[in-house]
């Protein structure tokens, strides 16, 4: 077993610890619970409400509306179809609601770099190249210390495409790490113009950012293995809950050659993880990495290998694999004994897939994005939840034949108690125009300049006295590239007697932008934008 020890500068979000929430006892009041069904690589449409069937904590549930959600349609045939009720309506904005989100997660610590690492970058770059316009990515890492973002979600394909080849932060110092430099938007177009057509595979444009961010240690001793195992396992369920204020569609895709399995001492710790990422409504789909996953095995390993039939999907119900929610509440004692199957047990506890033995990760991701393609909503208000875990199982009738069943199998009875947004949130607000309830600034675009008024007077009337309060400025052209950024920190005084103008200086080409402004003074969080222009012939400030 090789566990991969990371040297990487600290990402834009930090460690995940960070970001913990305190938690109220408030009941949910309304649950979501997406049902994928697939066949052969699609997804099954055109089912009917009458075909599902919905249980919480073993009972049935009623469904309080029903909506089906086209990813690949355009976006007015996308809506929510007729049958959804005005409960559902209001919760969010349409558009955040119906988007996918997929984040890509690189295992550096159960997983060597030679090869494994590269191919499974190539993939996920050929991934967004492919990617359904309302498709939004983030990359991530698994350090030996935490998880560490390279980039929030992003609809910028560029950005995400750097991410995913450097591993590291851009050298843009963006707080949010939304923009990048003009250079590393050239390298990733460079590189999308090399690898069109290779079919995944291969290294990232003959460059290999890994053995500047990696130094390897190995270790015989299996405790402080399974140790290690048992952290990260607590790392992606605090992963799952940092997702949970994110709207959309969630799905976490995981490269990583596995950790040892262990059951009795790391059932709960699995437990644990499904009940944050159910609870968050998130997917964790595993890709498996290892040499008789990757056919760089040789052919006595393979004939050993458990008998299975090859494919990159499990379905639901997988009787080998222990369900730590299942709504019986018996324990399951078979869990899979080798240790590239213990991507399956957590994959199919979040109700995820598992891709496997399989040399072409590129098509294998494919196949996921087309198969979870099209969505079922269930929704219903949970009138008699538990505090703590709730369980969740959807019945569905008049399949096709071979058909799969993916679905939430679990929610929180309680809501966190409000919090300091998460950088990705924050991240979201600005590219996606979300309205804030703080007292906003004003934008005035001047001489080739932005000024942002705060109003200082009014921030102290509310708060008082307030340190730390900040301001994020962003410049979006025409295509929604963030191309300026900007952050400017400042106190309050507990009795102002005059506005604050922060400035901005412009050096742009021609065109028509939009500068928005996300403002942080005590508990007040504020949006605000403004479009503008620069007309040619303008003189550079």
């Amino acid at each position: 077993m090789h566990i991969r020890f990371v040297i990487a500068a600290t990402l834009l979000c930090g460690a995940i610890a960070a970001s913990a929430q305190v938690r109220e006892q408030i009941t949910v009041e309304a649950v979501d619970v997406p049902v994928y069904v697939f066949s052969k690589g699609k997804p099954v449409r055109h089912l009917s409400k009458g075909d599902f069937e919905l249980f919480v904590n073993g009972k049935p549930q009623p469904m309080d509306y029903f909506e089906t959600v086209d990813f690949a349609a355009p976006p007015a045939a996308a809506a929510a179809s007729p049958q959804s009720t005005p409960f559902s309506a209001g919760r969010g904005q349409p558009e955040l609601r119906d988007r996918r989100l997929f984040l890509f997660l690189f295992d550096l610590i159960f997983t060597s770099p030679e090869g494994a690492i590269d191919r499974s970058r190539r993939a996920a770059v050929e991934m967004v190249d492919h990617a359904l316009p309302g498709d939004f990515f983030a990359v991530a890492i698994v350090t030996r210390t935490r998880i560490e973002f390279v980039t929030p979600f992003l609809r910028d394909h560029d950005a995400v495409r750097r991410a995913i080849l450097k591993l590291g932060p851009s050298a843009a110092h963006d707080a949010l790490g939304i923009s990048i430099t003009g250079a590393e938007r050239e390298m990733s177009q460079a590189f999308m113009s090399l690898s069109e057509g290779s079919g995944g595979g291969g290294r990232a444009g003959g460059e290999d950012p890994l053995p500047d961010i990696l130094a390897s240690a190995k270790t015989d001793e299996r405790e402080y293995v399974l140790l290690v195992a048992r952290e990260e396992m607590g790392w992606f369920g605090q992963l799952a809950s940092r997702l949970r204020g994110l709207e959309g569609f969630k799905h976490i895709i995981l490269f990583s050659e596995g950790f040892p399995v262990d059951p009795e001492r790391q059932f709960s710790d699995v437990k644990s993880m499904a009940a944050s990422f159910q609870s968050a409504d998130v997917y964790l789909h595993a890709v498996d990495l290892t040499p008789i996953a990757t056919g760089a095995a040789d052919a006595k390993s393979v004939s050993s290998a458990p008998s299975r039939t090859p494919g990159a999907f499990v379905g639901e119900n997988v009787a080998m694999v222990a369900n730590p929610n299942a709504v019986s509440g018996a324990r399951a004692p078979a869990v899979p004994p080798s240790e590239n199957e213990s991507l399956l047990w957590i994959s199919n506890a979040t109700g995820g897939s598992w891709i496997h033995w399989t040399n072409l990760i590129a098509p294998a991701l494919n196949e996921l994005s087309t198969s979870y393609g099209a969505v079922y909503r269930l929704g219903f208000k949970p009138l008699s939840a538990r505090k703590g875990h709730n369980e969740i199982a959807v019945k569905v009738k008049n399949l096709p034949s071979g058909a799969k069943v993916s679905f939430r199998k679990g929610f929180d009875g309680t809501v966190p108690a409000k919090a300091v947004p998460d950088p990705l949130l924050l991240a979201d607000i600005i590219q996606n125009d979300v309205p804030q309830s703080g007292t906003p600034p004003e934008i005035s675009v001047v001489d080739g300049g932005v000024d942002v008024i705060v109003p200082v007077i009014q921030l102290s009337r509310e708060y008082g006295a307030v340190d730390g309060a900040s301001v994020m400025l962003y410049v979006f052209d025409s295509k929604g590239i963030a191309v300026l950024s900007s952050e400017k920190t400042f106190k309050i005084p507990e009795h102002a007697a005059a506005d604050r103008v922060i400035q901005q200086k412009l050096d742009l080409a021609p065109g028509n932008y939009v500068a928005k402004v996300l403002m942080r003074a005590g508990d007040s969080l504020a949006f605000a934008k403004e479009p503008f222009e620069i007309e040619a012939g303008q003189p550079a400030q």
